[in-house]
């Protein structure tokens, strides 16, 4: 099963995992998204996310933090797979300035090294939703329209 990350409940918990600077605390709020949301979607999106930010860690020697979490998400997989059901995606009780900062940030992530510089279709597809989400809030609030010019 292909499992799509660009999931708009994922996307914050990510971006605000991103924000966090202690590592353990990262780990934590990862973990406690997946216990709120526990389906096999979720399962993938934070094993890869694991495994993706443990790279970024290699350096500092701070991968190894993950070392445990990768295990244990792998001795609980079973009780995520058979939930095939996706976490819901509540655009229309996300905040105004949590989409324009997940539309920031997204912006500039890279994906050169996995997609020869093209932006993957799921990432395409979401970033459409977001565009319209914010676009439709600009047209409804004069407040929105100057969070946008910020960015």
């Amino acid at each position: 099963m292909k499992v799509n990350k660009f999931n708009l409940q994922w996307q914050i918990t990510r971006l605000q995992a991103r924000e966090l600077k202690d590592v353990e605390l990262k780990i934590v709020h990862v973990i406690q998204f997946l216990q709120h949301n526990k389906n096999v979607h979720n399962y993938e999106r934070v094993m890869n996310w694991c495994k993706m930010t443990a790279l970024g860690y290699k350096k500092s020697g701070k991968d190894a933090k993950f070392a445990p979490m990768i295990e244990t998400l792998l001795e609980y997989k079973k009780y995520y797979i058979n939930n095939v059901e996706d976490t819901v995606e509540e655009w229309e009780l996300t905040s105004t300035e949590t989409l324009v900062a997940l539309q920031k940030d997204l912006k500039k992530r890279t994906n050169n090294f996995m997609h020869g510089g093209k932006m993957p279709k799921d990432q395409e597809e979401f970033m459409a939703k977001l565009a319209v989400e914010i676009g439709h809030r600009v047209l409804t609030d004069g407040r929105t329209q100057e969070l946008v010019e910020a960015q």
